[in-house]
């Protein structure tokens, strides 16, 4: 079964997750007459571990955008939305006066 789950699924490069690894399991034990096929958690430590499955999370975020989309928002959105601020209205944190890891609530009124 590891061999017939490895060789489908990641074989092919895929990206998979614990509910795909585990439906992939029950498709195959179901094709080759296993009854009573229950995945546990044990049962797929033992196939990432055999097989050297790593689960992460992985973002694709940065890829998703393309780089001309970025420079066109940067571009036109962004500078209209500043536009709308006074250049008083802008200030960086070091300029509130509160010292680190606290709050205005925390400061005397002096």
């Amino acid at each position: 079964m590891h061999t017939a789950l490895t060789g489908s699924t990641l074989g092919e490069g895929h990206q998979v997750s614990r509910p795909i690894l585990v439906e992939k399991a029950k498709d195959f034990a179901e094709r080759v007459g296993v009854t009573g096929f229950t995945e546990s958690t044990g049962w797929l430590d033992r196939l990432k571990s055999h097989h050297g499955i790593i689960m992460k999370r992985i973002c694709r975020e940065s890829a998703a955008v393309r780089r001309e989309t970025t420079e066109t928002c940067k571009d036109t959105v962004l500078r209209t939305m500043l536009e709308e601020f006074s250049p008083d209205d802008i200030f960086n944190v070091d300029e509130t006066g509160l010292p680190p890891n606290t709050t205005s609530m925390l400061q005397s009124c002096d």
